[in-house]
């Protein structure tokens, strides 16, 4: 029987060190490297050639994403398989086009997970079968409806509290609408942010108009949501990209 050697990446201890004990009992697979930052995995992966990396994509660093392409391009006998809790067509989109072999969910079981292992190993893809239907007939954002809405109402200059006015929402739900809407973005490719103060971020976001513009929405936040790349700092609204 020919041996699989896996990688695993994942910052949540508990997440990683479960997989890894599943994939332990199994015959044929051998996981030869762990990776709890995603700027660990290329380096890790150079040293032990793995013919399969499973990858969270919210890590630390580098995202799981980016780290599928760089991996697909740079260390091509290693496929890709993305493990996450991201269920959103924009990021399963993100992934195929990265080079991404696979796309499963988080709720999978350890069975569906051990065979696409298999399966990617062996040059074939997997995607979770319901978000490849949504993929197909969403559009290209990785934003909801709703989280575009708040969007287009920030880069119009609306605050938090004229945002909840106008859509009947509460404060906290809008802004929490932002934070989420922005790590969707920068996860999808499709946002950069700046920290030109403690307590607040620029957010910089190709909303999906027909246009293509870009807005800068500034949003109050105690952090950069993860998977943001950082930006020199951007005033105003720009025209098409």
């Amino acid at each position: 029987m020919i041996t699989i050697k896996a990688l695993i990446a994942e910052d949540m201890t508990v997440v990683r060190e479960g997989l890894v004990a599943v994939l332990g009992r199994e015959p044929g697979i051998d996981v030869v490297a762990q990776a709890a930052h995603g700027d660990e995995v290329f380096p890790a992966a150079l040293a032990t050639r793995p013919d399969a990396a499973v990858l969270d994509v919210a890590m630390p660093g580098q995202d799981g994403v980016t780290t599928a392409r760089e991996l697909t391009e740079r260390l091509t006998s290693c496929r890709t398989l993305v493990l996450t809790v991201l269920d959103r067509p924009g990021h399963l989109r993100a992934a195929r086009e990265a080079g991404a072999a696979g796309y499963l969910l988080k709720s999978a079981s350890a069975r569906q997970v051990v065979a696409a292992i298999r399966t990617v190993a062996a040059g074939g893809t997997v995607y979770d079968s319901g978000l490849l239907a949504e993929e197909r007939s969403a559009g290209a954002s990785p934003l909801t409806p709703r989280e575009t809405e708040i969007l287009r109402l920030a880069a119009q200059g609306m605050g938090a509290a004229e945002t909840a006015a106008e859509l009947f929402l509460s404060v906290r739900t809008v802004r929490n609408h932002l934070s989420l809407a922005a790590r969707a973005a920068a996860l999808g490719g499709t946002a950069t942010a700046e920290r030109p103060s403690p307590g607040h971020f620029r957010l910089l976001v190709r909303l999906p108009l027909p246009s293509g513009s870009r807005t800068t929405v500034r949003i109050r936040h105690p952090q950069t949501p993860r998977g943001l790349a950082p930006q020199r700092d951007t005033v105003g609204r720009r025209g098409p990209a």
